[in-house]
């Protein structure tokens, strides 16, 4: 198994981007301003746990699951094909 990960505010941006959401709308939903979503998710800052379970919960992802990490490596084209 491939045990890469990508940073959690990459993939937020990989995720909220995907969905078509904009960071304002993200921030606004979370209870943030939208700059402390990009500074997050351009590697400035960590979000809280708190932070992490409103993001998740408006993303509708969990952003540790390995599944997620799977699935973004092969959007990417850093993953393998297959088990």
């Amino acid at each position: 198994m491939d045990n890469h990960t990508l940073p959690i505010g990459e993939k937020i941006k990989i995720i909220r981007t995907a969905q078509d959401r904009r960071q304002r709308l993200l921030a606004r939903a979370c209870g943030v301003h939208v700059t402390y979503i990009s500074l997050i998710e351009n590697g400035k800052m960590l979000p809280t746990p708190q932070q992490v379970a409103a993001i998740e919960g408006v993303l509708r992802v969990k952003l540790d699951s390995p599944e997620v990490d799977r699935a973004l490596m092969m959007l990417l084209g850093n993953g393998k094909d297959g088990p």
